[in-house]
């Protein structure tokens, strides 16, 4: 039985279709990426399922119930943070979590709370004021409220938002931690690529409030659909270079600037050796997925090429 079931969801404000005929499911112990770009729809769906705002139509389900029905029952198995964590800022981490524990109705012992603290990597900053906390400090501080109840599912929304490199590894390396040791399933939104990429093990492509793809990673990132482009200065002598040559079958695009090939992720370093024998310069050579490269055929906008894959 799936943790989450979503069916043909949709939400409008006013003219606007925030989410439109949105359908996916959530497994047991997935980390399930919810991606896209800013603006995509992904907080909307994110919000219906918190019920902070109500669908203009759709079912929910979490685990195996009817989200409108159970509201209670279902949330007391939910922790989230939504984007940046609303804490008490000259409390310390320590009286923070105790207080979230206690909104909570649970009567939690020192040692439970710090076994907390330490599962976030905060246990030798529990005494110090959150004020004083980094940004990834304090979302961190964050999910380990979210955790205080012990819920089975776990959303994050954007947790990487304004975070420094060493603050993104760290969100990473916690989502993994959660998945892995604790068992949790764990719901992550993001408009990075990349991030997802390294925590999922499955994921939900979203645009303009619609489903794009679904499906593992492994389906996702096939490494024999590796995306290169070619950036040279004569598209046409490249081309003719490549005739008859075992790499012109492998293009698959071309355009003033550049040739695009699809080939096998072990075969990038081979390519570029064999393009500069064939005498065609390489101003540039750029390996992708095919991920990026059919999310960008169906957005049809340049612009979101860095929001998206950086």
């Amino acid at each position: 039985m799936p943790v989450v079931s979503i069916k043909n969801l949709n939400k409008t404000f006013k003219d606007f279709k925030a989410v439109s005929d949105l359908s996916f499911t959530v497994e047991e112990a997935d980390v399930y990426g919810f991606l896209g770009q800013n603006g995509a729809g992904k907080s909307t769906t994110i919000r219906m399922l918190l019920t902070l705002i109500a669908p203009t139509s759709g079912t929910m389900e979490l685990f195996g119930m009817n989200l409108r029905q159970h509201r209670r029952e279902i949330l007391q198995q939910v922790g989230a943070v939504i984007e940046r964590p609303d804490l008490y800022k000259y409390l310390s981490g320590y009286e923070n979590l105790a207080l979230f524990g206690k909104m909570s109705g649970l009567r939690l012992t020192k040692n439970q709370l710090m076994d907390q603290l330490e599962v976030v990597g905060l246990a030798d900053r529990a005494a110090s004021k959150v004020k004083t906390y980094s940004q990834g400090m304090k979302q961190r501080l964050g999910i380990a409220v979210a955790l205080v109840h012990n819920p089975r599912l776990i959303i994050l929304d954007e947790p990487t938002n304004g975070l420094d490199p060493q603050g993104i590894a760290d969100i990473r390396n916690l989502i993994l931690h959660l998945s892995r040791q604790l068992k949790k399933t764990v719901i992550v939104s993001s408009h990075l690529l990349s991030e997802i990429e390294q925590v999922a093990t499955r994921m939900l492509i979203i645009d303009k409030g619609k489903k794009m793809a679904e499906g593992s990673v492994t389906e996702l990132f096939d490494p024999a659909k590796t995306i290169v482009k070619l950036s040279t200065d004569d598209v046409s002598a490249a081309l003719s270079r490549l005739k008859d040559c075992k790499w012109e079958s492998a293009i698959t695009k071309t355009s003033g600037t550049s040739i695009t090939f699809q080939v096998h992720k072990e075969q990038v370093a081979l390519l570029n050796k064999e393009l500069v024998a064939l005498n065609i310069p390489v101003l540039g050579l750029q390996p992708g997925n095919s991920l990026e490269e059919y999310f960008l055929s169906l957005t049809g906008n340049n612009q979101h090429v860095a929001t998206f894959t950086n």
